[in-house]
């Protein structure tokens, strides 16, 4: 299902999952960015990292 999500400059974006398609893996631990190839076209992720904190409640 694809649903429809407005950004800020009103231009409609439809993501590959719906909210309810998301399952958590594992607790919380911040966030992450991802690009439109991921959340919108669904490419698969090739690759991720994970930088070092710059401060306290930065997961990095």
């Amino acid at each position: 299902m694809i649903r429809d999500r407005y950004i800020a400059d009103n231009i409609a974006k439809k993501f590959k999952l719906d909210k309810s398609q998301i399952k958590r893996l594992l607790p919380p631990m911040g966030g992450c960015i991802a690009t439109d190839e991921i959340t919108v076209n669904g490419h698969l992720v090739g690759y991720m990292y994970r930088d070092e904190p710059f401060f306290e409640n930065d997961s990095g």
